[in-house]
Parts: C-alpha cells; sequence; structure tokens
C-alpha cells in the first residue's frame, strides 16, 4: 500500500467475516528492505513496528475486542462480529511512503512477538 502526498488514510472496520481473533496491523517498509520476507527476522520486525503504535505503525483492528460497522450473519456463517466498534480511524503517516499489512489470526502481534520461535515450524507446515 502506498500513501499518497497527504499522508493521511482513513481505516474503518466494516465487515467481521469469520470466526477468527486476531489482529491487522500497518507498518511503514522502510528499513524492511534488510530482512529477507517471510523470514523469521522480518516478522519479527515487522511485529515490532506494529506493536510499538508510533507514528508508522499501527494495530489497526484487534478483533478480540473491536467490532465492526456492519453486524449480520450470511447465508453460509454465523455473525461473528462482537467487541466494541471504534468508528473511523484517521492515520497521519508519513507521505508517498510504502506500508505493508500483518494479519494475525486467532492470536495478537505483541503474542507472535513473544513466540516468534514457533514461526519455522509454521512455515514448513509442522
Amino acid at each position: 500500500m502506498n500513501v499518497g502526498q497527504s499522508g493521511i488514510i482513513e481505516v474503518e472496520f466494516l465487515y467481521d467475516g469469520g470466526a477468527y481473533k486476531g489482529d491487522v496491523g500497518l507498518f511503514s517498509l522502510d528499513g524492511m528492505d534488510a530482512y529477507a520476507a517471510g523470514s523469521e527476522a522480518f516478522i519479527a520486525e515487522a511485529a515490532r513496528h506494529v506493536a510499538s503504535n508510533s507514528k508508522q505503525r499501527y494495530v489497526l483492528v484487534s478483533d478480540i475486542t473491536d467490532a465492526a460497522k456492519f453486524s449480520s450473519g450470511l447465508d453460509w456463517e454465523a455473525n461473528y462480529n462482537s467487541g466494541t466498534y471504534q468508528g473511523t480511524k484517521i492515520l497521519n503517516l508519513s507521505p508517498n511512503t510504502a506500508y505493508g499489512v500483518m494479519q494475525v489470526p486467532n492470536s495478537t502481534v505483541n503474542i507472535v512477538l513473544r513466540r516468534l520461535h514457533i514461526f519455522p515450524q509454521m512455515s514448513t507446515g509442522l
């Protein structure tokens, strides 16, 4: 994702489909080229960035506590929406900067940081 000249983006959690309860984070890709994409070091640095909740890094949605705007089931699945709707988040990011998105299903970014040692096994399907 590239941020335009203003650096301002709006993010809104609209629909919660599926039973996952995890985090979605946003982090600047500045400096991330020092790590191989998908490597434990890349994941660790991305998680550190997201967990810092500083100007260039944010947890956008924590599905454990944040509710989506729209709440209803679909023909093929139940309504999994729970928590408190947070509204639209307005983020002031660095202009003309590329960002990555990190999805952590059924966990949190902070748990990823504490359990980085499990990623090599996860990537090989063990």
